[in-house]
This record gives structure tokens, sequence and C-alpha cells, in this order.
């Protein structure tokens, strides 16, 4: 099994010296157009670069599973491999560096699904009321797009599904590929955010998009693997397992010197969907007044 994993590894990284060209072709068009802004960043840039190509070619992409082994354990190796095609691309597009960003604006990323996502409301809802002018998007999965926009103070919500099983769970609807992708993926970045927030333990989809987004700092739990690009300024803490989501996630907003206050999840209705309820729960026999207890059975994993 070790000399099957080795093999592997190198041919990994063989497939990544092929696709190098493009990526290092890119910088030097960025850098030769105007975007001389990040010239005192590139011997720095460069020498992390080459640090990762060199771990690249030793063992392929095992530094990456050995960062988020229990997410990419059972992924497709081809997968992975467009995830750090596109990282490596925006790292080298970053080295040109951007204008700065021209008003205050955030981007929330949530790429779980609706059970996890509901997590998120309090947060953007107390960020809304503290930064009130600012504009604050969200990223999230197809399957939450409905409840993103139920959220206060969110000015847009932008889709995106991984093209990891762990997303898209075999049923990757509105996937985008080639250019489509490309085009999403540079949408991002000329928002120009002044700061992202990944609100999950960072996964390797979220740090594609960060790097993609290049803002000015980005928030989150920390990741070994994120040391070795440094393209924006770094605001990490450790996943804090032991604490509710809701009150995880909105703690968060410390790194913007705000107090976070612990608030229960929502979901704001329509009017007219209140009255279906009503009017459902009087087609049952219930009462819309009274306690009602809704069971959901199912999952997306066997072990919930």
């Amino acid at each position: 099994m070790k000399f099957l994993r080795a093999v592997r590894d190198r041919l990994e990284g063989l497939v990544l010296l092929l696709l190098a060209p493009g990526w290092f072709a890119l910088a030097l068009v960025a850098r030769a157009t105007g975007a001389l802004r990040g010239w005192h960043r590139l011997p720095d840039a460069g020498r992390r670069a080459r640090q990762r190509w060199g771990e690249y070619l030793r063992r392929g992409l095992r530094t990456w599973r050995e960062t988020w082994w229990v997410h990419l354990q059972f992924e497709n190796p081809r997968q992975l491999l467009h995830h750090v095609w596109w990282t490596e691309f925006f790292s080298a597009c970053n080295q040109a560096g951007l204008p700065p960003p021209a008003g205050e604006r955030y981007l929330i990323i949530k790429l779980a699904h609706f059970g996890d996502a509901l997590h998120v409301g309090p947060m953007i809802r107390q960020l809304h009321a503290a930064r009130p002018g600012a504009e604050i998007d969200v990223l999230v999965g197809p399957w939450c797009a409905d409840l993103a926009r139920r959220w206060p103070g969110v000015r847009q919500v932008f889709t995106y599904v991984p093209h990891l099983f762990l997303f898209h769970r075999g049923q990757p609807k509105g996937l985008r590929r080639g250019l489509a992708e490309g085009l999403l993926l540079s949408r991002l970045r000329r928002r120009r955010y002044t700061t992202v927030f990944s609100t999950s333990t960072l996964n390797m989809c979220e740090w594609m998009l960060i790097q993609a987004a290049h803002p000015r700092r980005w928030i989150g739990a920390d990741a070994e693997i994120t040391g070795g690009f440094a393209d924006s300024e770094a605001c990490v803490e450790p996943y804090a397992h032991r604490l509710y989501e809701a009150e995880r996630v909105s703690g968060l907003l410390r790194h913007l010197g705000l107090t976070p206050a612990v608030e229960p999840p929502f979901f704001t209705l329509a009017p007219e969907e209140e009255a279906f309820a009503a009017a459902r729960l009087a087609e049952l026999g219930g009462n819309a007044a009274g306690p009602v207890v809704a069971l959901a059975p199912g999952a997306g994993w066997p072990g919930k």
C-alpha cells in the first residue's frame, strides 16, 4: 500500500507540474498589465510558491489530504486536483495585487446544508445591525439559497456547488464547470471584499474561494496549510467544537471589534407561508396557537 500511495503522489505531482506553466504565465501577464501594486510581496510569494511546488512534486496532494483527511478520504483525486488547480491559479493572480476595496464589504461563506446554515443567521443579523452601511453578501450551496435570501441585510446571494461528494451528495445540480465556474470566481474577485468569513471548519473548497476573492482579510477556523499562501491577512482561531454552533459563528465577529450576543437561529416566514401552515394545521385537526412538534427524519449521512 505504501508503494501504491507513493506512485499516486508522484503522478499527482507530475500532473500539477504540467499545469504549472499556465499559472506562472498568468502571474507574468498580470504584472505586465499594470498590476504592480504588490511588487514588494513577490519575493516572499515566490519563496512560498517554490516550497509548495516542492511538496507537490514529492508528495502530490498528500498535504491537502492530511489537512482535511475527514473531508477528503473518500473523494475522487480528480476533484481534489480541480480545487487545488483553482487555488493555485488565483494564488498566482494574487501576486500582482488588487486595488483596495471601495467600501466596507463582507462575504459570508457557508457551503453546508440547511441545518448547519441556519446557525449563520444570528451572526448576519448582528453584523448588519452593527454595520448598517456595509454590504453583506453570502455564498451558499443552491440548497440554501432561499434561506440566505431571508437573512436581514444581505445584498447578494451567490450559489456554488463544490466538486466534492461531501457537499453535493451525488446530486450535483447547479455544478459549474470550466468557463462558467471561472466567471463566478472572477465575479467574487471583482466585488473586492474587505473581509471574508469562513463559518465552517475551513475546507479546501472554502480555501479556494478565499483565494479567488482575495479579500483584505479572512476570518475563520485555522488550518495549517493556509500558512503556505498568506495572500490575505488571516484572523483565525481554533474550531470550538464544544460551543453551540450559532454562538461559535457569532463569535467570529470579535475579530471585527464587535461584542456578539448569543441568539437562537431563526427562519423568517412570509404571511402567505404562515397562512398556509395555519390552514394545514386546521385541516389536520391541530391548533396553530398551541404547541406543535414537527419531526423531520432524514439526514445526509448515516451517522446522523
